[in-house]
This record gives C-alpha cells, sequence and structure tokens, in this order.
C-alpha cells in the first residue's frame, strides 16, 4: 500500500508537467473537395500544441505506410512528402502546413493487390533526429455505382408491329 502510494505521488507531477505535445491532424488541400483513384491529391496538415510548454524546432512530414509494429518493414512506405521546417508553437497554439508533392491515389485493384488498406497517413515529427509520429489518417476505398442516362444507340428495333422501344 505504501509503495502505491508514494508512486502515485511522484507520478502527478510528471503527468501534469508533460511539456510540448504536439497533435498533427492531416488534410486534403483546400481546392480539392472530393478525391478519385488516378487522381493526384496534395495533403496538409494542421499541427497543434497540446501540452504546456513550446515545441523544440524540427521538421514534418507526411507518408503513406503500415502503422507500428509493421511500419519498418522495408516495403512499409509506399508514399512520402517533402519535410517541411517546423518551428517552435506555443502552448495552445496551431499552424497550418501545405505539401506541394503530389500523391496519386490507386484504382482498386492496386488498392488491393499493394495492401493500401493496411497502411495510412502518418503525419512524422523530427525533432533532435528523433522522430516521433504525432497524427494518422486512413484511406477508405468505396465503389458506388450509378446507372447512368441510356444512350443515342441504345435502341432495340423490331421489324414486326411492335412499337420501338426506347
Amino acid at each position: 500500500m505504501k509503495k502505491r502510494f508514494f508512486f502515485l505521488l511522484f507520478s502527478i507531477p510528471l503527468l501534469l508537467n508533460a511539456g510540448a505535445i504536439l497533435r498533427t491532424t492531416i488534410l486534403l488541400s483546400e481546392d480539392q473537395q472530393t478525391i478519385c483513384p488516378g487522381q493526384p491529391i496534395t495533403l496538409s496538415a494542421q499541427i497543434c500544441n497540446v501540452g504546456n510548454m513550446p515545441n523544440p524546432e524540427g521538421s514534418l512530414y507526411i507518408r503513406y505506410a503500415f502503422p507500428a509494429p509493421l511500419h519498418t518493414h522495408p516495403r512499409s512506405v509506399i508514399f512520402r512528402t517533402e519535410s517541411l521546417r517546423l518551428p517552435s508553437i506555443l502552448p495552445g497554439s496551431c499552424m497550418k502546413v501545405s505539401f506541394s508533392t503530389p500523391h496519386i491515389l490507386p484504382t482498386l485493384y492496386d488498392y488491393i493487390r499493394d495492401d493500401w488498406a493496411k497502411r495510412h497517413y502518418e503525419a512524422v515529427v523530427n525533432i533532435n533526429g528523433e522522430e516521433k509520429v504525432s497524427g494518422s489518417r486512413a484511406i477508405l476505398f468505396s465503389a458506388h455505382y450509378y446507372l447512368s442516362r441510356p444512350l443515342p444507340s441504345d435502341k432495340a428495333s423490331f421489324n414486326s408491329s411492335v412499337n420501338e422501344v426506347e
């Protein structure tokens, strides 16, 4: 009982003084409302410091890869943006960055063949040579089928007394 109380007493200040905690939301560029297979997309990120201290300067990039613990697999990363400078962000503040490297989304066949469903976008922060994932987002592939209007040449003609069917 005394050991648990001692541990709890000294753990609370460590939890309250967590330092800089970066949380990243991965977004599509503002000019892209929808995404389709084979279409290039560009990504942006909103980085917020939810800790109680400013973060040290570093860099940020986004990759499309297997999540941990498979992230070290040699074929894990399919796509990676350029690295952008990450300035110091004050506690409670946010900033938005846009990446210029386009990512071309796969066809349904490639999505299945290359295990895209097992991967997701990860925002990776590199500070003093240490990389940490600060946010992630998955791609969900959905197929919708719509019946189009009949084409002008879509007719069925009969040489009998039956009227032409359109």
